[in-house]
């Protein structure tokens, strides 16, 4: 069995990780040891399909991670002769102790090493950007300031990188006739922003030259082996270039904008920013080289440690400079600065602005210009006369509403990337508490319309047995003030509550079948039907023409006593309680005194308010 996907798997492919060619194969031969993927380091089981190397070495690839978009670039290479990649020096030895680099093909480099006589101060590596120490072997221009490491020299001029599919070209800001567009870019503006680490570099830079493709990695990122083995990892193991990303063990940052490279055994992650950090760096005011320190596991109240440069508070638990000798410690930022791969002396451009880095070595540090503070980095800028502690104020001060197109602002993308992320989570949650308002309303309008059809069906119901008697004529009306409905063809009276029907010929209430009945008789006797029946309207705003609720009785009852009864207990007229036998009941003395009482106060009453009756009838 076999996946359709996997029947159309290419056979032949060329991915970033390996120098030679892959083969796809349904099964591996069986060798001495077990295989991990060149991509995911993880177990190759060799009874399933899978690329390994066309030249016989020990290397093999999971089919899903060899053709992953990240690490191969589509292209099937079965059919298609294999050709020797051409491998271009990036120098011409004249000499032993000198060379011609084709980034100063004008002038000569020659060696030097262990210099004691101080050659080396204050010069940087225009590859690396990192300032020459005592024990660099480095390369120096005898007629200018150019100076190359003996490693930064040899950087070969092409290479394949774990991190990017296509091949990379190595191309610096001071060719003399540069002739493709990404070289005319990078020699107007000098410096670029390395995807790798994600800082501002002004020396070598690696770039890919496919079209549409601008990925680009400084000297010291693409020199990173695969495996790396770094001595900050506790443990020593090889730290891998993956795909995934985590917090780094260094900075414990896991910002999206920098690459990663991983320990697998225990899972752990250095960002290439901390990875490409030198291990020994020079402070002016120590004669010693401080070493960099990965941070103290445990740590005491009683042991603190003070920046020797801004004289903060240092946490020793975070990556610091220290010298074991004279026990002085510096934060990472304070002795390289912030932007710590930018030369000094060295001109840019962004736009119309010219800027000049200059380094801040002098007794007294300069005044800002935009924030009016003392620079306190290792660099600040000079434009126009002016001097900044930041690049990027320079950029707000000259395009306040431009600051996010800025190029050099790229090192901001993880804060800018953050803030987004938060807008998106805003954004989504109030996206979800509206479509949540949105169903309970179009619950709520759902439920209301359901009760409101049962509403009307209940209506429709009442009115359908409760409505004017069904007798085939639409003549009736009713009458909102007596509460009958009444026709004005045959003269009768509907009472919709009881079901009956009154007519003045009939003289009481009738069942609609002795109402019809006596309505016949009339028409056949030539009787006419009075205009004005009985009850009158009184309505001032006239009859209804709605149908009446109520039923039809077919009984024949009348609301009307035929038989006398018994006499009444009280007598209505007289007001006053009579026996059975009609004699009045004897009245004792004390009622008779009360009553006399009521009278006479009754009397009294009335005799006070009778000045007062004319009032009521005066006219106004």
């Amino acid at each position: 069995m076999i996946h359709r996907r996997c029947i159309y798997l290419p056979r032949v492919i060329k991915i970033n990780r390996h120098q030679h060619r892959l083969s796809h194969t349904s099964s591996l031969v069986p060798c001495d040891g077990d295989l991990s993927c060149g991509v995911c380091r993880k177990p190759v089981d060799i009874n399933y399909g899978s690329y390994s190397c066309n030249r016989g070495c020990h290397y093999a690839v999971h089919s899903k991670c060899a053709t992953k978009d990240q690490v191969w670039d589509g292209i099937d290479l079965e059919g298609v002769p294999e050709e020797e990649e051409e491998v271009i020096e990036p120098f011409v030895r004249i000499d032993e102790e000198t060379i011609q680099h084709f980034s100063h093909d004008h002038h000569h480099l020659k060696i030097h090493g262990n210099d004691s006589k101080g050659n080396h101060e204050n010069k940087f590596c225009q590859a690396c950007v990192l300032p020459m120490t005592v024990s660099d072997r480095f390369y120096s221009c005898v007629q200018c300031e150019c100076v190359l490491h003996e490693t930064c020299a040899s950087l070969p001029r092409q290479k394949h990188h774990p991190i990017h599919k296509h091949p990379l070209t190595l191309l610096h800001p001071f060719s003399s006739s540069p002739t493709q567009e990404l070289v005319l870019e990078y020699h107007r503006k000098g410096f670029f922003v390395c995807d790798g680490c994600g800082r501002v570099c002004c020396g070598f830079v690696y770039r890919c030259m496919e079209k549409n493709c601008h990925f680009q990695l400084d000297a010291r990122c693409a020199s990173l082996p695969d495996p790396l083995i770094h001595d900050c990892h506790p443990h020593g193991h090889p730290l891998f270039f993956n795909l995934t990303r985590g917090e780094c063990m260094g900075c414990k940052c896991g910002g999206i904008f920098r690459r990663h490279v991983e320990c697998i055994q225990c899972n752990s992650f250095l960002c290439l920013r901390c990875a490409t950090l030198p291990s020994l760096a020079h402070y002016k005011h120590d004669k010693h080289p401080l070493t960099l320190c990965c941070g103290e596991e445990e740590v005491t109240d009683d042991l603190q440690y003070w920046c020797e440069f801004c004289e903060g508070k240092l946490d020793a638990t975070e990556w610091f400079y220290t010298c074991d000798s004279c026990r002085v410690t510096l934060h990472v930022t304070c002795l390289l600065g912030q932007e710590m791969y930018l030369k000094p002396n060295h001109i840019i451009k962004d736009d119309d602005n010219e800027v000049e880095i200059a380094r801040n070595s002098g007794i007294t540090r300069p005044m800002c210009d935009t924030c009016r503070r003392r620079c306190g980095e290792a660099l600040y800028w000079v434009s126009q006369g002016n001097k900044w502690c930041d690049f990027c104020k320079i950029w707000i001060q000259n395009n306040t509403t431009s600051i996010r197109n800025h190029e050099l602002g790229k090192r901001h993308r993880e804060c800018v990337d953050k803030k987004l992320t938060d807008m998106r989570e805003k954004s989504a949650a109030k996206d979800k508490e509206l479509k949540k308002n949105e169903k309970l309303l179009q619950q709520i309008e759902a439920k209301a319309t359901r009760s409101y059809q049962k509403d009307i069906a209940t209506a429709q119901e009442v009115a359908k047995a409760n409505g004017a008697p069904e007798d085939g004529t639409r003549d009736w009306v009713l009458d909102s003030a007596s509460g009958y409905y009444y026709n004005q063809t045959n003269g009768l009276h509907y009472d919709s509550k009881s079901g009956f029907y009154y007519s003045d010929s009939i003289g009481h209430w009738v069942t609609q079948d002795e109402a019809y009945a006596a309505v016949k008789s009339s028409s056949d006797k030539g009787a006419k039907v009075p205009l004005i029946k009985k009850p009158v309207p009184s309505s001032e705003a006239g009859p209804s023409m709605a149908k009446p609720p109520g039923r039809l009785v077919t009984a024949s009852l009348n609301p009307k006593r035929t038989v006398k009864g018994a006499a009444s207990s009280v007598d209505i007229g007289n007001n006053k309680r009579k026996r059975l036998d009609e004699k009045p009941k004897k009245v004792s003395a004390e009622e008779k005194a009360a009553l006399k009482a009521r009278e006479a106060a009754r009397k009294r009453v009335e005799d006070r308010e009778k000045p007062l009756l004319g009032l009521y009838n005066r006219p106004f």
